[in-house]
């Protein structure tokens, strides 16, 4: 009986093929693609060996910055609305930057 060759191993293979196979065979915005392809399986294989990791140490992270724990639903509202605050800081930010009669100070 045969194993089934894990996602790693199907990502390696297919990897393989478009960087050593395919992509020698190609030029211009096509060999571009073909890097990107290669590229983006890289970062699924990345995804697969450190999400649950990833995602716990994200929660702890969260947690320790806001001083609760967050249900996983909760994380993706929270982070948004942290992103819309640092947004809103970095509006500031560069409004200081420019001076009175909007001349940059940089």
């Amino acid at each position: 009986m045969y194993d089934q060759p894990t996602a790693r191993e199907l990502i390696d293979a297919v990897q393989g093929f478009l960087r050593d196979e395919v992509s020698p065979t190609l030029s211009g915005r096509l060999a571009f693609h073909a890097r990107v392809a290669v590229n983006v399986l890289e970062t699924v294989k990345r995804e697969l060996e450190l999400g649950p990791g990833a995602v716990a140490g994200e929660g702890a992270r969260l947690a320790a910055l806001l001083g609760r724990e967050f249900q996983a639903g909760e994380r993706s509202v929270e982070k948004a609305a942290i992103g819309r605050r640092a947004s809103e800081v970095e509006v500031d930010l560069l409004a200081m930057l420019v001076a009175p009669g909007g001349q940059p100070l940089v």
